[in-house]
């Protein structure tokens, strides 16, 4: 192979440049073949293109064609008008194999066996890749071969490739796998060009597009020969998914004939079946819209990012400002963005001969200019930026409840405020918040991830003066949810924050971002909240005590939902729920599809990850998405601003989107409110208590339908479709009486000893089943846990206790119970539930229970007034009246 490329290297030496990308585990180069007028170098606008074949090494077909190709195009630039024209307005870059080290162990004739398929680590290579979805075994270590790909990919602005294989004959395109790693179809943003390209491929080919299975797979069809992958089977960590999500180039998968090591007279007819459709492919890289993107002097602007409306995905352009973005013919918006600049939007149109030239230039844009624009004039915002002190942080909430007195206060005063400070925010800040949502925005849950202590505090400012002076969308906000601006939960940030500047002008826009790299010696607050890292005894107490306020906050304030801002990513991490609806990844859908930032990163595993997240949504009934806006976890301040700038937008559409849903009151027919009514969200895997004073109710949904159900003990089920656009819904309940169901509440007949009183956890086990059932916690008014709450299943008889965390589990069957929960100095409390089949994963139901200040059936102020007065008989122990008084205290 090599002696090959040598040769037409050397008879062809003004189109040809062959060049090494690193060594093998075994230590063999990795040659590449580059063609073209202009070989040596990118030039700019003209698109660089790659074929990359014998990943695993005994799949072969794909090698020997390449090799062929260059023989083909060598030989017939000059003389050929096709080929001519090709090479004089592409570079082609060609890999002939990626595993020459798996190749050398192969064997002639092997049509399926995995002889030489892995690295000489073992490692499947189109496995390897960084995942947009995973870690694993696979690719948590990144091979040689793998590394030379990723860093050849990121050196030149390649828009399209292929990557060869046998063992099949069809065109596979993005995505290769699925969030949950089942197999379902799983198309990326541009499934109408990936379609496009795989056709293009398939219909050249001389029997591909007949979608024919092959022997050993008769009843594997491919519809036209295309495919997408993740409906096929799932690849996790390969190379096409890669290409597409990291390095902005549209790949795709060729698998180029049933047999992965065929016999070498078979080759002809495998150029015959392949050699147009190998052209053609490469001939795409022109489709759709391409040009320079450059400053009013004219100087290019590299890593600009091409938007497309309606289509999630961008590219960048090249260190020469050169951009290339793959459309098919048709109407279009087109973005263009860069740090330091004004945005720009233009429609074009993609003429039916499939390619149209567009360059673009780009206004300075100043922190000024940026913040009248964007900001309200947030001018702190843009220059200046510092890291600030928690007292230097308090103090700044405090003026900002003194600016804005009307729409601010500063929460202090509580035994938990008073232990992590909140800036309450809402418009009307005296007036009632009972029927809005609360939303909590958080930074700082670790001391090492000091990001969100500032950025929260820039989105106090924008809030505010957004409300101020009438901004529509932050009015519709505020006037239906409070907002909690929490800066600092671990306070120990100050302590480690290192010998890095702390301020800086704010008036040059960095270069690239730079991180300042700080450890903890001791367990953070985030590793607080699940008892888990290392500890230092000098501060563990403190910082346990501040975890345990944080998850009492989150029982007490019940907060719709949390937000939380970090660095030490460029993504967001949510709840996995195991709902039919989603609900979350919608909130994730708004951030992301709103997120450009300049680079994008996998998360660095610092911070607040999936193992938190789901233990605050498991045990707290609470979902905090984590906002993971910067590379870096502590960036230097000088980047501050900027990433301001990326990430202002996409946390105000979280906000938009979390203002929607449904609120309202449930009562009866004579008005009266029905305190004990639960509601549930058909496809959502909780149940939401109505307010105990009013019966109010805020369910907090993205824009959708639904089927909202309501309960209430000794009245008729509620059920109600609704349909959410773009706004809160206001839905009165009104229930009926059930007369069928009255006096169904009895008094607790047994309790059971033999374990039914036990807490369960998650899953829920009976004799080593798993079983359904109902999970959560006994709480007061004030979100105070209730222990020793008694809760009877009226329908079975059964009876567990809650623990002293007021946490409850009760195994039960899919079907209605009646839940008779009583407590010694509260009310009873009656509700009437559905359990359904979660597949082991128990209903959450929170009980809350009211306080019950009587004594004897009488209201606490009379029972002393005559306990004061009533001379005791001797048959009435004055001890006895005593205990009573002291027992309902």
């Amino acid at each position: 192979m090599v002696k090959f490329m040598k040769e037409y290297n050397d008879t062809y030496p003004n189109i040809t440049n062959m060049y090494s990308i690193g060594k093998t585990v075994e230590g063999r180069e990795m040659w590449v073949f580059a063609l073209s007028s202009t070989p040596f170098k990118h030039v700019p606008g003209k698109p660089e293109f790659k074929y990359v074949a014998n990943m695993h090494g005994n799949e072969v077909v794909g090698r020997e064609l390449l090799l062929l190709l260059i023989k083909y195009l060598c030989e017939r630039y000059g003389t050929d008008d096709r080929i001519t024209q090709l090479l004089d307005t592409t570079r082609i870059h060609l890999l002939p194999s990626m595993n020459p080290d798996g190749y050398e162990i192969s064997k002639e004739g092997d049509s399926s066996s995995a002889r030489g398929r892995a690295n000489a680590h073992k490692q499947d290579l189109n496995r390897n890749f960084p995942d947009q979805y995973v870690i694993n075994e696979f690719n948590r270590v990144i091979e040689p071969e793998t590394k030379n790909v990723m860093d050849w990919t990121f050196s030149l602005p390649f828009v399209l490739s292929a990557n060869l294989h046998n063992g099949a004959l069809v065109a596979n395109y993005p995505f290769d796998d699925t969030p949950n790693e089942e197999r379902f179809k799983n198309p990326s943003p541009d499934d109408s060009v990936f379609r496009y390209l795989a056709s293009t491929y398939s219909n050249a080919h001389r029997t591909m597009h007949e979608g024919q299975p092959c022997p050993m797979f008769p009843k594997e069809k491919f519809p036209n020969g295309i495919t997408n992958g993740a409906s096929w089977y799932i690849v996790t960590g390969g190379m096409q998914d890669w290409n597409y999500m990291v390095a902005g180039c549209m790949e795709i998968t060729l698998e180029l004939g049933c047999y992965k090591y065929p016999t070498a007279d078979k080759l002809p007819e495998y150029w015959l079946d392949n050699k147009n459709a190998l052209i053609t492919y490469i001939e795409q890289v022109h489709k759709g819209v391409h040009g320079f993107v450059r400053s009013t002097i004219g100087t290019p602007i590299s890593k600009a990012e091409i938007m497309v409306e309606g289509i999630s995905h961008f590219v960048k352009t090249g260190k020469d400002g050169d951009y290339w973005r793959i459309l098919l013919p048709g109407v279009y918006n087109l973005t263009v963005t860069a740090r330091g600049y004004e945005s720009y939007t233009q429609q074009i149109i993609i003429p039916s001969s499939g390619s149209y030239n567009y360059n673009v230039t780009l206004l300075k844009n100043d922190g000024s200019h940026w913040a009248n624009a964007y900001d309200f004039d947030n001018v702190k915002n843009q220059y200046n930026p510092r890291y600030h002190s928690n007292g230097e942080i308090y103090e700044i909430m405090g003026k900002l409840e003194n600016e804005y007195p009307d729409s601010a206060s500063f929460q202090s005063e509580s035994e938990v405020s008073m232990a992590i400070h909140s800036l309450k925010i809402t418009e009307d800040i005296d007036s009632s918040d009972d029927h809005k949502f609360r939303i909590a925005i958080i930074g700082n849950l670790y001391a090492t991830q000091p990001l969100g202590r500032e950025l929260t505090v820039y989105l106090a400012r924008h809030l505010l003066k957004g409300l101020k002076i009438g901004n529509p969308t932050i009015k519709k906000i505020l006037n239906d949810t409070v907002v909690y601006i929490v800066p600092v939960i671990d306070k120990a940030f100050e302590q480690i924050w290192g010998d890095f500047e702390k301020e800086a002008p704010g008036t040059k826009v960095p270069e690239t971002y730079i991180c300042n790299n700080i450890t903890a010696d001791f367990k953070q607050v985030g590793d607080q909240v699940m008892n888990v890292g290392s500890s230092r005894v000098n501060s563990f107490a403190e910082m346990k005590s501040i975890a345990n306020t944080f998850k009492r906050m989150l029982i007490e304030e019940k907060f719709n939902m949390v937000l939380n801002i970090e660095g030490g990513g460029s993504d967001m991490v949510y709840p996995n729920s195991k709902d039919n609806l989603s609900i979350y990844q919608k909130y994730y859908n708004a951030f992301t599809t709103n997120y450009r930032p300049p680079f994008l990163c996998g998360s660095d595993f610092s911070g607040t990850q999936n193992n938190l997240t789901e233990y605050l949504y498991r045990e707290y009934d609470m979902p905090v998405l984590t906002a993971k806006v910067s590379c870096c976890s502590y960036p230097a301040v000088e980047n501050l601003p900027y990433i301001w700038r990326e990430v202002m937008l996409p946390i105000m559409k979280v906000l938009e989107l979390a203002s929607i849903g449904i609120h309202g009151y449930v009562k009866d027919e004579t008005t009266k409110p029905m305190t004990n009514a639960t509601i549930k969200v058909q496809g959502l895997n909780k149940t939401i208590e109505v307010a105990k004073a009013t019966a109010h109710y805020n369910i907090m949904l993205p824009p959708g339908k639904y089927v909202i159900e309501v309960k209430c003990h000794n009245y008729k089920a509620f059920s109600v479709d609704v349909d959410i656009t773009d706004s809160r819904i206001f839905l009165p309940i009104t229930l009926q009486k059930d007369e069928g169901r009255s006096g169904l509440v009895v008094p607790v007949q047994s309790k059971h000893e033999d374990g039914d009183n036990e807490i369960l956890h998650k899953p829920l086990y009976v004799n080593g089943i798993k079983t359904n059932g109902l999970r959560g916690y006994v709480k007061d008014t004030y979100g105070h846990p209730v222990a020793n709450a008694i809760l009877h299943v009226l329908e079975n008889n059964v009876t567990v206790l809650s623990d002293e965390d007021g946490k409850y589990a009760i195994p039960l069957e899919v079907n209605k119970y009646t839940i008779h929960v009583t407590a010694l100095g509260y009310h009873e409390l009656t509700k009437y539930l559905s359990v359904t089949d979660s597949n082991g994963v128990p209903d959450i139901v929170m009980f809350t229970m009211i306080k019950n200040s009587n004594v004897l059936g009488l209201p606490r102020i009379i029972f002393v007034l005559i306990v004061g007065k009533i001379q005791h008989p001797p048959s009435v122990p004055k001890l006895f009246c005593i205990l009573i008084f002291q027992d309902s205290v």
